[in-house]
């Protein structure tokens, strides 16, 4: 059956999305995706914080099934440049001094632009007129991480991520 092979790295399909979606919410099981989403092999936890653990890397997952339809975390995961998240935007920048600063672009307009760190979250302000080159990287997180799960595991990984729905009191 098709569970026995690896995923691989599908290209970008509106009707693979859908396929997996409907067998997400069918036939998902969070408990197997959160030992997915723990396996050292994934290293999620290496970028991501969710409850309590993870690092600040890349954005917060604790209530990500709250805000996105299954559709855009198959996306999210599988293409991660498809599905950038605000603030999560990555580039390099090299001054006219030479130096290079490089993390996610807070926000920016003709005269400056505020990077974040992506480690520290301390943020830097380097006006435009400094800047000699620029590379938007998109998205740190690497494309491919998943090709090596079983569709069966991929399923119960985006299940479990669906069904992270944050916790404490709503606004």
């Amino acid at each position: 059956s098709m569970d026995r092979h690896a995923v691989g790295l599908p290209a970008y399909s509106a009707s693979y999305v859908e396929a997996l979606s409907t067998e997400v919410r069918n036939s998902g099981n969070p408990a197997k995706g959160a030992k997915v989403y723990a396996s050292a092999g994934l290293s999620c936890v290496a970028c991501h914080k969710l409850g309590q653990e993870g690092g600040v890397l890349g954005p917060e997952l604790s209530a990500v099934g709250a805000g996105v339809p299954v559709e855009l975390l198959i996306e999210a995961v599988l293409w991660p440049r498809r599905q950038i998240k605000e603030g999560y935007s990555a580039t390099m920048l090299t001054t006219k001094a030479g130096r290079v600063i490089g993390g996610y672009v807070q926000r920016e307009d003709k005269q400056q632009i505020v990077i974040r760190d992506a480690a520290t979250g301390e943020t830097q302000v380097v006006p435009v007129q400094q800047v000699a080159q620029r590379q938007d990287a998109g998205t740190l997180m690497p494309p491919g991480l998943t090709a090596g799960l079983l569709r069966s595991d991929l399923r119960d990984l985006i299940r479990f991520l669906a069904d992270q729905k944050g916790s404490g009191p709503r606004p």
